[in-house]
């Protein structure tokens, strides 16, 4: 006895994932297609937040950019221009996290070279210190409980 013929045509079409991005594709639409919905997979909610706050700046200066033109130059000036604006801890996070994104690209192989592979981001510099005067250490000893306030510290008990 012979099965009948099924048609796994309707269901093969519906099922098919879309279509590999080619080189063409803008850093824009590949965030939002492929490298975005990906780490929604993996990441919590937090992580979720710093990723989509540090490429809001990414896209809005190479949004439009297809990544196959992407150079090092067009990352290292917007990283220059956001730290210039005293925003260190962003400017390393942009850097980050595009060079994440291609090199999920080339690991896909989109692409074949992670343009921000080499650039370059300054340290943060530490902010001023506040050193306290005489005055402020005085002010701050008088709402400190008396026991506390004896130059050697607080008193041990005497039976030790």
């Amino acid at each position: 006895k012979q099965r009948p013929k099924r048609n796994f045509e309707g269901a093969y079409s519906r099922t098919r994932a879309q279509p590999a991005p080619t080189a063409s594709i803008t850093l824009k639409e590949y965030y939002e297609r492929n490298f975005w919905p990906a780490k929604e997979r993996r990441l919590k909610r937090s992580g979720l937040d710093s990723i989509a706050n540090t490429f809001k700046h990414i896209l809005a200066a190479l949004g439009d950019t297809p990544l196959v033109d992407i150079d090092r130059d067009q990352i290292q000036t917007l990283c220059d221009l956001i730290y210039a604006q005293d925003k260190q801890v962003t400017a390393n996070k942009i850097r980050s996290h595009i060079s994440g994104l291609l090199k999920y690209a080339m690991a896909r192989k989109v692409i074949t070279v992670n343009p921000a592979a080499d650039v370059w981001v300054p340290a943060a510099t530490p902010k001023d210190l506040f050193t306290p005067t005489e005055q402020h250490v005085r002010a701050i000893l008088t709402l400190l409980p008396p026991i506390f306030r004896h130059p050697g510290g607080p008193q041990r008990d005497a039976r030790r």
